[in-house]
């Protein structure tokens, strides 16, 4: 799979992650027992993996813009 490829997956699922996340901590009283930690916590384990996945294939750019 091609870098840019890598990155678009990665952009969609950061996205769907950040919207599971903001849905479940908007919704935490209104989930079934145990839904919130079912869903919440993995989902907010794979957004930080995720966002280190992110952080790798864009370290060109952060390089060049942060490190001159």
């Amino acid at each position: 799979m091609a870098k840019i490829a890598r990155m678009k997956a990665v952009n969609v699922l950061l996205a769907l992650l950040m919207g599971v996340q903001a849905l479940t901590g908007i919704l935490h009283e209104h989930l079934a027992p145990g839904t919130f930690a079912h869903v919440h916590v993995p989902c907010g384990l794979l957004l930080l993996v995720l966002s280190v996945v992110h952080l790798v294939l864009n370290w060109g750019w952060v390089k060049a813009s942060l490190f001159r």
